[in-house]
């Protein structure tokens, strides 16, 4: 297990630089959403014996860099190069090709992904959650309500229920998290008249 508190210093870097100074829709740096992220699986990682350590590196580093070829103009190139293939080619799967136009057909993708895959995506989403409910006096209700709950209301009957095999008990924790704080944002949902 990844014991280091202070993993990838170097990385943390590069994704800095490559994120700049770009902002999520509801103002928040996207730097702080992919480490979030990151967060979010290394803090579960931590008691669950699934992952040996190169393979959680590789984990860690795509969902540091989720949203990197969806909203930034970093080269896949360039990625390789510092982080390897095989997270670009996990980045790659993770991206959404039509944007938020679109949902539907990237998450019946999504839901017959490996599990690499999956499990970062159920880190980003816990991260959006996270995101939505610390900054929700700030969020744009109407946006709430049309977009985002039908899109976590999607991801939770096409893409949570999808079994695993290699990470159930990771996967299982993730799960539950997004559970709860999609509860917790509907509750804050339902005072709010939109």
């Amino acid at each position: 297990m990844y014991k280091n508190n202070n993993i990838f210093a170097s990385d943390l870097a590069l994704a800095r630089k490559w994120y700049g100074d770009k902002r999520n829709i509801s103002g928040v740096p996207l730097i702080l959403h992919v480490q979030d992220a990151a967060k979010s699986l290394q803090r579960n990682y931590k008691d669950i014996a699934e992952i040996n350590s190169e393979h959680f590196r590789t984990l860690y580093l795509a969902a540091l860099g989720h949203d990197l070829f969806e909203d930034t103009a970093v080269k896949k190139s360039e990625v390789e190069k510092y982080w390897g293939k095989e997270v670009v080619n996990l980045i790659t799967l993770l991206t959404n090709m039509k944007g938020d136009a679109d949902f539907t057909e990237y998450i019946k993708v999504l839901s017959k992904s490996k599990e690499e895959v999956r499990l970062v995506k159920l880190v980003d989403i816990i991260s959006n959650l996270n995101n939505s409910l610390n900054t929700f006096k700030d969020l744009d209700k109407s946006w709430v309500a049309s977009f985002w709950i039908p899109l976590l209301d999607q991801y939770n009957e096409k893409l949570l229920p999808v079994p695993w095999k290699k990470y159930n008990n990771l996967a299982n924790s993730l799960t539950l998290e997004i559970k709860s704080k999609i509860v917790l944002l509907k509750e804050k949902m339902s005072s709010v008249n939109v």
